[in-house]
């Protein structure tokens, strides 16, 4: 990792600890698991998460998913978002559509991946998750206003320039993640189960961005 990614690593956690900022359960739930830091929430948590969420080099994953600054920032999608787990797409409250890929997937059950790969290819995630009442949460959480804030102020790329669409870009990829672990578990996966523990990347690009 270069100078330039030290940089990009430590502002992004930077506007992970607000010294103000509580974290609350609502925000939790879309920062939780990142693999480079541990979050100490106001609440105990009630079970394992599902996705530990991680860091490319360079390409800063924040909130749920991510958003890959680096990559946004060039309009290409990253090596491993060539070849997908997952993508979907959704239209942000400033009508600038997305689209999101999950990828670099690993579980220990060699059967975890397959499963996931069928949900989003099978599913409409974004219909089947309840986005509205996430996004109605997240823009009463003050913790998640600041960190929207703080995105607006460093992101010149195509969805990312207003607090409202960092909080439905947060809170829709919140819910498609509870979608998914939700049908994982209907398909019978314990995902209390360590080896269920699911460990992904996300990237996003909107408008222009998209190649």
């Amino acid at each position: 990792m270069d100078t330039r990614d030290h940089d990009e690593l430590d502002q992004a956690l930077r506007h992970l600890a607000f010294p103000t900022t509580q974290i609350t359960p609502a925000i939790e739930d879309e920062l939780a698991s990142l693999t480079i830091a541990s979050l100490r929430a106001t609440r105990p948590v009630a079970r394992k998460r599902a996705w530990r969420l991680s860091l490319t080099a360079g390409v800063p994953v924040v909130a749920v998913f991510g958003i890959g600054t680096a990559a946004m920032a060039t309009g290409l999608w990253a090596p491993w978002a060539q070849t997908p787990d997952g993508t979907f797409t959704y239209t942000l409250p400033s009508g600038v559509v997305c689209e999101q890929r999950v990828g670099n997937l690993h579980a220990e059950n060699p059967d975890i991946q397959p499963a996931v790969q069928e949900i989003f290819t099978t599913m409409d995630v974004v219909a089947e998750s309840d986005v509205t009442t996430r996004n109605e949460q997240l823009l009463t959480e003050e913790s998640a206003l600041e960190y929207a804030q703080a995105t607006v102020d460093d992101s010149e790329s195509p969805g990312f320039g207003t607090i409202e669409d960092v909080i439905y870009g947060m809170a829709l990829r919140g819910a498609v993640l509870e979608t998914v672990d939700q049908e994982l578990v209907q398909r019978g996966f314990d995902m209390s189960d360590e080896r269920n523990m699911i460990s992904a990347q996300g990237q996003a690009l909107c408008g222009e961005d998209i190649p």
